[in-house]
């Protein structure tokens, strides 16, 4: 399990944004969002904060196909893959 610090600026588990450490109970953490409201929270949901370092960027390939209203016939239905069977 890691250790944690009041002050700590941390992340939580399924939620966005950036959180700092107002206090620590046994397993649980007052946090703070961005916007100032605290709220407790388990402490197994609570993960620290990295920077992740990038060397070198690289750029997509910009050859793609480029599609236009002259690229498509005028009669043709558009096809819609809805992936039905993650809907359903």
């Amino acid at each position: 399990m890691e250790t944690f610090e009041v002050g700590e600026n941390v992340s939580i588990l399924d939620e966005s944004g950036v959180f700092t450490i107002k206090e620590i109970q046994l397993n649980k953490v007052r946090i703070e969002d961005e916007f100032g409201f605290e709220q407790w929270i388990d402490l197994k949901l609570v993960v620290k904060r990295r920077t992740i370092s990038v060397d070198r960027l690289q750029k997509k390939d910009e050859s793609g196909v480029q599609l236009s209203r002259n690229n498509l016939k005028s009669n043709s239905i558009p096809e819609i893959d809805l992936h039905i069977e993650c809907l359903v």
